[in-house]
């Protein structure tokens, strides 16, 4: 008996969770989130894709931003995984249509046209992974039948946020995997009552199973001019801007899943959340008795099914409903947790607006800004094991570094001194120096910069392994703070 086609997981990651300003941001998406679990959704994911498939995978395929790949990379190696993890990089997002075409076109190329494609975003939750993993079997077998398979979710209510599907006749003489009748993605909310008020519906839980050959034949068929554009460069691991120059932003659904003649759905109540809203979070906490999902320094009275997270503040709230306030250092978002539409238009609004958030994200780790006052600053720095600063001057400021957490060793008038937690150090104006973390573990560090004036620009660096140097005064917006 000829062996069974090897099953490629490719989890989609380049998504932004406008939705759920402010923890999640465009340079720390909502998949980098712990929230059901310790770890990240993205290192969730991962493991779930390697548990649910009935041997191991030779590789999972992530595609995100480029600009998000060195991010990505720590999450994978700060998790120890032990299988490989091949990251594609996208030259900017175009939604999940020409994501999907990228892996399908890379899988070819290194794993043979004969593979099957498991298709997960990076930021969904799922309580039960028994019922994934049994319904993948399934799906696997209607993929090879020429299938493009796709999971169910009994829908809850007449939500406008997820693509719905007509089920239509049985498949395989069973009762869970049906042939797609219809397929609409996110119908208005009369539309969508309408189908629920029907019957015979189900969600979207956008996870699909397909061969390689059966991909590639829908995409020639309904979206040539991606899988042309895009199949010029498949098989590299960065695609380079022009691949995407020409492309509309659209997602799989649409370009594909609304047109086939060939989808399937398998009904599969897993215990799903796309965690794509407040309301979603507040669904997945452990509540009061007055249904409120607290967490941080939050008193509440006379309030009922509200989501209140505070990271640092004390957040008192009176006579709230259905409320969500989220503190996340410097940003607080006070909305109503059901008005998703709302909280992407925010989310817009704020990308043109010139305030920015204390967060500011580095090759090497992130910076948050604790005070900011004439004279002096105050900053946090997280750098991850294995990175340093790039060796640099300052001309007006001096400064006194405190390590919180974890080994550092700097690099200062040309010798290296090792410090650790409780230890500090001061670094006079114009010295050269660099912050290295050659440890295990996260090291953290308490920053005060003291100068006339402390500015932004105030850097000279002589070397730098993220080819930063000799930028002073020209560096790309998404370092422009220094270190």
């Amino acid at each position: 008996m000829a062996a069974s086609p090897p099953l490629i997981p490719v989890i989609l990651a380049g998504g932004s969770g406008a939705r759920l300003w402010p923890v999640s941001q465009k340079d720390n998406p909502k998949q980098f989130m712990k929230i059901g679990g310790t770890e990240s959704l993205l290192v969730q994911t991962i493991r779930r894709a390697v548990k649910c498939a009935e041997s191991l995978p030779p590789a999972i395929i992530i595609v995100t931003l480029e600009s998000l790949r060195e991010r990505t990379q720590q999450e994978i190696d700060a998790a120890a995984l032990h299988i490989p993890c091949i990251i594609l990089g996208e030259p900017e997002s175009k939604n999940t249509a020409p994501a999907i075409a990228y892996a399908a076109h890379y899988i070819s190329a290194h794993f043979g046209a004969d593979s099957l494609m498991w298709v997960l975003p990076a930021d969904h939750h799922i309580g039960q992974e028994d019922v994934l993993e049994y319904a993948l079997k399934q799906a696997r077998s209607l993929a090879q039948e020429l299938h493009i398979v796709t999971f169910g979710i009994t829908p809850q209510s007449a939500d406008t946020a997820y693509g719905y599907i007509q089920t239509g006749t049985p498949l395989s003489g069973n009762n869970t995997a049906h042939r797609i009748a219809r397929f609409t993605e996110k119908p208005d909310a009369a539309l969508a009552q309408r189908y629920l008020s029907a019957g015979g519906y189900l969600w979207n839980s956008g996870m699909f199973v397909m061969q390689l050959s059966v991909a590639a034949e829908s995409y020639q068929h309904h979206a040539p001019e991606i899988f042309e554009a895009i199949g010029k460069y498949g098989a590299q691991q960065t695609l380079p801007p022009t691949a995407y120059h020409t492309l509309s932003s659209i997602p799989f659904d649409v370009a594909i899943m609304e047109k086939i003649d060939n989808g399937a759905v398998i009904a599969c109540d897993m215990a799903w959340s796309d965690v794509g809203t407040w309301n979603s979070i507040w669904q997945m906490r452990d509540k009061n008795i007055e249904g409120n999902a607290l967490s941080g320094r939050v008193t509440c009275i006379e309030s009922k099914d509200c989501l209140i997270e505070s990271s640092a503040l004390l957040i008192a709230a009176i006579g709230l409903e259905d409320v969500a306030i989220v503190e996340s250092g410097d940003s607080v978002l006070v909305a109503d947790k059901k008005n998703p539409r709302a909280m992407q238009a925010l989310a817009q609004a704020l990308e043109n607006t010139p305030a920015k958030t204390s967060r500011e994200m580095r090759p090497w780790g992130h910076i948050r800004t604790l005070t900011h006052s004439p004279g002096y600053v105050i900053k946090e720095i997280t750098l991850h094991p294995g990175h340093k600063q790039s060796l640099q001057s300052h001309a007006h400021r001096c400064e006194f570094l405190t390590i919180v957490s974890g080994q550092a060793d700097v690099r200062l008038h040309g010798s290296m001194r090792p410090l650790k937690a409780k230890d500090h150090l001061f670094i006079p104006l114009g010295a050269a120096h660099r912050i290295e973390n050659n440890g295990a573990c996260d090291l953290v560090a308490i920053e005060v910069q003291i100068g006339d004036p402390v500015s932004h620009e105030d850097i000279t660096r002589f070397d730098d392994m993220y080819g930063r140097a000799n930028e002073q005064g020209t560096r790309p917006q998404e370092y422009s703070h220094g270190s």
